[in-house]
């Protein structure tokens, strides 16, 4: 705890344990937050605009984000940085972090 805190005067203070459960329920709640905010996309039709070329599992993408600062991936194919490409969202990237455009 901090010294000077107004914690610092409440009684029973938490153990290091609890603080990290705490941290840890609430860093997953995040997550599967971030991730329903992610897929509530799918679906919809999104502009990206293309910022870095890369590869994911053997394919080209560009990397990018929406007006809503989402980020996503389009294929590479046909397209260049800097540009700003429509599609449909079809679905999350392995790791559920980015959008899939299509």
């Amino acid at each position: 705890m901090r010294k000077g805190t107004a914690a610092e005067k409440l009684p029973n203070p938490c153990t290091a344990a609890q603080k990290a459960e705490r941290s840890d329920v609430l860093l997953a709640l995040t997550q599967r937050q971030a991730r329903q905010y992610r897929e509530s996309f799918v679906g919809e039709q999104e502009e990206l605009i293309l910022e870095e070329k890369v590869t994911v599992n053997g394919s080209s993408f560009y990397t990018g984000h929406t007006m809503r600062y989402v980020e996503g991936l389009v294929p590479a194919e046909g397209h260049h940085q800097g540009e700003l490409v429509a599609g449909i969202v079809t679905g999350l990237s392995d790791d559920e972090t980015r959008l899939i455009l299509a």
